[in-house]
């Protein structure tokens, strides 16, 4: 198993312990460039392109990430860790509860 996917099967074995929280690795897509991971937290869509270190995100992906967040998701920087989806549903706990 890769970094990258070592990496993904980490951040997914937690995000199944969150509450309220539903996480799906996407294994083929109809459209190049699919973001990794989607997350459903709270209401609040999440997406997620997973890359090892050193690797970028190619043109096609950076482009579908955006029309992701062009249509409100969030998303996780694509070396980010679980202190990052913690971060990111702390602010999303916050702007729920208030």
């Amino acid at each position: 198993m890769g970094m990258e996917a070592k990496r993904q099967a980490k951040v997914l074995k937690w995000l199944k312990t969150v509450p309220k929280c539903k996480a799906i690795k996407v294994i083929t897509a109809n459209e190049a460039g699919t973001p990794d991971v989607h997350i459903c937290y709270r209401g609040r869509y999440i997406v997620w392109e997973c890359k090892a270190p050193g690797q970028k995100l190619r043109p096609h992906q950076y482009a579908r990430i955006r029309q992701y967040a062009d249509a409100g998701a969030c998303m996780i920087d694509p070396h980010g860790d679980i202190d990052e989806f913690k971060a990111l549903m702390e602010r999303i706990d916050y702007e729920l509860d208030c």
